[in-house]
C-alpha cells in the first residue's frame, strides 16, 4: 500500500539586521547558517547580526600552543590541585593568558615540591601468611596394621 503524505516545509532566514541563523553544538563550536530548513515542530534558531557571528567566533577560535624546547606548559589549578605539564596544548584562543612556560628543571623542582607538602601514606606491610602446619606423620599403632 502506498499512502500519500504532505510534508510541512518551514524555512528561516535571519530577519534583518540579522544576518546569521546559528545552533550551539558543544561547548565551544557554533554552526552559522544563511537559511536553515526546520522541522514542523523544530524551535526556530537564534539568529545575529555578522558582527555578533565574527565576535563569537575570535572569542572561541582555539589556538595551538608550543612550549619551546627543553620547556613545558602549565596551568594553575585550584592549590590542591597538582599542575600537569604539557609539550604543547591546543585551547580556546581566550584561555591563552592562563597558560605559562617553565623550563624543565624548574617542572622537576615543582613536582619535588609537591611530594614533599603532599607526601604519600606509606603502603601498609602486606601481612605475612600464615604458616600452613605440616601434616603429623601417621604412627603405627601397635600390633601391626588393622
Amino acid at each position: 500500500m502506498i499512502e500519500e503524505i504532505t510534508l510541512t516545509k518551514r524555512v528561516q532566514t535571519p530577519t534583518p539586521p540579522n544576518e546569521w541563523c546559528y545552533q550551539d553544538q558543544g561547548e565551544n563550536y557554533r554552526y552559522f547558517t544563511k537559511r536553515v530548513l526546520l522541522g514542523k515542530d523544530a524551535e526556530p534558531w537564534p539568529e545575529c547580526t555578522d558582527e555578533e557571528k565574527k565576535q563569537w567566533e575570535e572569542e572561541h577560535k582555539e589556538v595551538t600552543l608550543i612550549a619551546n624546547k627543553g620547556c613545558w606548559l602549565w596551568r594553575d589549578h585550584a592549590e590542591d590541585v597538582k599542575r600537569e605539564f604539557y609539550p604543547s596544548v591546543s585551547i580556546p584562543a581566550q584561555d591563552e593568558p592562563l597558560w605559562h612556560e617553565c623550563t624543565d628543571m624548574a617542572r622537576i623542582d615543582y613536582e619535588a615540591w609537591w611530594e614533599r607538602q603532599h607526601p604519600q601514606p606509606e603502603p601498609e606491610p602486606e601481612p605475612s601468611p600464615e604458616p600452613e602446619p605440616s601434616p603429623e606423620p601417621e604412627q603405627e599403632q601397635e600390633g601391626g596394621e588393622v
